[in-house]
């Protein structure tokens, strides 16, 4: 299976929802700059998390990481 960046950001995107976490507050947790995420989600934007930032961001929304990424 093929890592899908843009099925990352919309399983994020639902998981801070669910959570009720604001998505600034989610980027200051894992120590991330304030707008890295909604730019990592655009559709031009080609660049692909490492897999320490998916862990954290797994480990801040309390779900598995192959849930995050592959759901």
């Amino acid at each position: 299976m093929e890592f899908d960046r843009s099925r990352l950001m919309n399983n994020i995107t639902t998981l801070i929802k669910e959570k009720n976490i604001k998505i600034g507050e989610l980027e200051n947790s894992v120590g991330i700059s304030t707008g890295y995420l909604s730019k990592m989600a655009k559709p031009e934007n080609e660049s692909m998390p490492g897999i320490d930032l998916i862990w954290k961001l797994a480990e801040k929304t309390w779900c598995k990481c192959r849930y995050a990424c592959w759901r």
